[in-house]
């Protein structure tokens, strides 16, 4: 069995979700130049730590390895997927055997890179420069979703990547670059015969579609927007406490299974 879990809104919060009211209850684990960026439920942080002692919980994100590397807690996880599946860490260090696979998988597009940098470029929305984050996606911050969604409209290989906004920050990604497909690597390299995963956007869905267990946070993109319907699957709370819903669920899931 293993725990493949988005973090961003899923197991992970930023500031705007924090108030002194619950400031006790939560940790500061994510900092840039000392200005505090992410949170995270004391309760839930603790309780992953335990489920980690019995399954490997695997962080699964489509934050860069550096942006990773920037979270103060899961250093005990053996594996994390980043760049969308682009990368998996073992013990924190890049896995060659993956490594070796996503680069030949991209020699079909790393030609194309310096164009949809331009292309973002000439939208004149771009608010950070646009660029290539570990070799595998295009990202950039922009300052209007829908404007650039409308921009970007038929002036990309849809055949061969996704782009999407969350938030204000675009992202660019080779259709071939899925969090499912690390996930079931993973899965086969570790002979798992069940997998909980957890996360709350679109870019989370196609691990969520293969996962034994599939749990959405109440307040995501795929509760409000989508009509994804499995038993079970989604949290009673909003906001960072959905994280310790999440972390209940994996637990009586261990207890039975286990």
């Amino acid at each position: 069995m293993i725990f493949a879990t988005d973090l961003d809104k899923t197991l992970i919060y930023y500031k705007t979700y924090v108030n002194e009211d619950i400031m006790n209850k939560v940790q500061l684990i994510e900092t840039r130049e000392q200005d505090p960026i992410c949170y995270i439920s004391k309760k839930a942080k603790s309780e992953l730590e335990k489920i980690n002692k019995r399954i490997n919980v695997i962080p699964t994100t489509t934050r860069s390895i550096e942006e990773f590397y920037n979270i103060k807690t899961f250093e005990y996880c053996k594996y994390a997927i980043v760049s969308n599946g682009g990368t998996i860490l073992e013990n924190r260090r890049i896995m060659p055997e993956w490594e070796e696979h996503i680069n030949a998988i991209l020699n079909n597009y790393k030609d194309e890179f310096n164009n949809l940098i331009d292309l973002v470029i000439k939208s004149g929305l771009a608010t950070s420069k646009p660029e290539v984050r570990d070799n595998v996606y295009v990202f950039s911050r922009i300052e209007d979703k829908e404007k650039c969604l409308d921009f970007l409209e038929g002036k990309i290989n849809t055949d061969k990547w996704n782009y999407c906004v969350q938030g204000k920050k675009l992202f660019i990604i080779p259709k071939v670059i899925t969090k499912s497909n690390a996930v079931k690597f993973l899965k086969n390299k570790l002979k798992s015969n069940y997998l909980i995963a957890a996360g709350d956007s679109l870019m989370d869905k196609d691990m969520l579609d293969i996962a034994d267990l599939p749990i959405i946070p109440r307040h995501g993109e795929l509760f409000k927007e989508f009509n994804y319907q499995k038993d079970n699957m989604y949290t009673t709370k909003e906001g960072i406490f959905a994280a310790d819903d999440i972390v209940q669920k994996v637990s009586e899931v261990i207890s039975k299974e286990i």
